[in-house]
């Protein structure tokens, strides 16, 4: 029998967290919602919008719970981390630029490097470095600027909520609006927010499987180009 879901009441903690397996369960929702995305996006040219408006949902949320992990980790384990995504992102590369039809922007993979690395140099207070490889990097993978930005802002916000961070949160997500062909898209990004309130207060019996997540995104994007 399946483990029962517990509702998580507060405590004296001053700092909010996922437990393992509400974190765990944002991120296969987010690859759930990518599948869709990139089912709509690679075989029905985007026309589906339904599925396009819960795309727009994905990269916050995986911002989010990396965010969130991050800001319990120490330098080490973020590097670890970054090199990890380099690595699926590299392996992804061939199918995602196939379809794509150009080798940039890179992969979501990248996106999340690359906002790993800008947080473990951010750690060592690193913060001229942090910004120049944020904005560099930030020219050459998907979503840009605004995600990099979104993500170091949830990290923040992990480590200490404070509404500066919440704010530079939304803010980041609402310059998403600049690349959308439609500028109210970008909306759709902000239901990452209530859907991690909700995870927050439940404790999810969902085990960690880290290399299935990580696999998942090269294997999928295979599928598709296949499919094509």
């Amino acid at each position: 029998m399946a483990a029962p879901v517990r509702i998580l009441t507060r405590n004296a903690a001053r700092v909010p967290a996922l437990s393992h397996g509400s974190a765990e369960a944002l991120k296969w929702l987010g690859l759930a919602l990518m599948l869709v995305d990139h089912w709509n996006k690679y075989l029905h040219h985007g026309e589906v919008h339904w599925a396009f408006a819960a795309g727009r949902v994905v990269m916050p949320l995986f911002g989010i719970v990396l965010a969130h992990n991050l800001a319990r980790a120490d330098e080490a384990t973020a590097w670890r981390a970054c090199r990890r995504m380099l690595v699926f992102g590299l392996l992804a590369s061939p199918a995602f630029m196939a379809m794509q039809g150009r080798w940039w922007p890179l992969n979501i993979m990248f996106t999340l490097a690359l906002s790993t690395a800008v947080i473990a140099l951010l750690m060592r207070r690193r913060i001229v470095m942090a910004t120049v490889l944020a904005v560099l990097g930030g020219m050459l993978v998907e979503f840009w600027w605004p995600v990099v930005g979104a993500t170091v802002a949830a990290w923040c916000w992990w480590r200490r909520p404070s509404w500066g961070a919440a704010l530079a949160w939304g803010v980041c997500l609402a310059l998403l609006a600049a690349f959308y062909r439609e500028p109210w898209d970008a909306a759709w990004a902000l239901a990452a927010a209530p859907l991690v309130l909700l995870a927050s207060r439940l404790d999810l019996p969902v085990p960690r499987l880290r290399w299935a997540f990580y696999a998942a995104y090269p294997l999928h994007l295979f599928a598709l180009w296949a499919l094509r």
